[in-house]
């Protein structure tokens, strides 16, 4: 039997948008960009690793996301990329959980 999907969400602060990050199952997450005023959904990309939605944030327009991922046994880091996709525009490696 497999575990509940779990849904996080962040809201930009001048724009009707959001970004959603659903994980599950396992240690599978995917981001997924919230239009607010037309209420629609736009699947950006799966993530395979560990994601941290409580170190993400949103830039206030809603177009840039920085997060922290890792795939430990290889690296963890915080990128910039343009939401909800993750292609780094800025990538810091930090070596550790913290």
């Amino acid at each position: 039997m497999q575990g509940a999907a779990r849904i996080h969400a962040i809201l930009a602060r001048e724009a009707a948008t959001a970004v959603v990050f659903r994980r599950g199952p396992s240690k599978r997450t995917a981001v997924i960009e919230w239009n607010l005023k037309t209420d629609t959904f736009k699947v950006g990309q799966w993530f395979y690793g560990s994601f941290y939605p409580y170190r993400c944030d949103l830039s206030p327009d809603g177009r840039h996301l920085v997060y922290f991922a890792a795939k430990y046994g290889r690296n963890s880091w915080t990128a910039v990329s343009r939401a909800p996709y993750l292609k780094a525009l800025a990538l810091w490696f930090n070596g550790s959980g913290w």
